[in-house]
């Protein structure tokens, strides 16, 4: 019979794999956005050829998983209707001290559910946004690690004295 400190301890140690699985570690990749600020992912995203005319932008995969970010505008939508969309959770919340808001959902897009994290780091809602993060997978377990990713971030000093 397990006594109640034995259970706590199995129950610790069944956690651990996916506390280490979702927090930024040295073997991250920390990638630098020209200059603008820096960011980790996970091991095994490789960035594709994906640019912008009108901003900056990068794009990255690992598998079907896909990230991005997009500098100064925001991909987010008021979804009215349009898509099927559930479990939609929006939070506020502040990165590298800054007004930002995280929103989950999951929907179908061809035929399979996608779970899906974006980040704004300003308003989006009025149309001001320093920097919007998304990213999209088939697992729902992605979504915590893009909230990892978007809490790694740290704008560069150049661009907070210009704010």
């Amino acid at each position: 019979m397990l006594t109640k400190l034995n259970t706590m301890l199995l129950f610790l140690l069944c956690l651990a794999p996916l506390h280490a699985q979702t927090q930024p570690t040295s073997k991250w990749q920390k990638i630098n956005a020209d200059g603008l600020f820096t960011f980790r992912l996970p091991q095994g995203f490789k960035k594709t050829g994906m640019t912008g005319v009108e901003n900056y932008l990068g794009e990255y995969f690992k598998g079907e998983t896909r990230f991005l970010f997009v500098w100064s505008d925001s991909g987010s939508d008021e979804y009215d209707g349009q898509l099927q969309i559930e479990n939609y959770r929006e939070t506020e919340t502040r990165i590298d001290g800054r007004r930002a808001s995280i929103r989950t959902f999951s929907l179908i897009r061809d035929g399979a559910r996608r779970y899906r994290a974006e980040l704004n780091v300003g308003d989006w809602r009025k149309g001001k946004v320093e920097l919007y993060m998304d990213m999209e997978s088939k697992e729902r377990a992605d979504l915590a690690i893009a909230k990892q990713i978007f809490k790694s971030i740290i704008f560069s000093n150049a661009v907070a004295d210009a704010s």
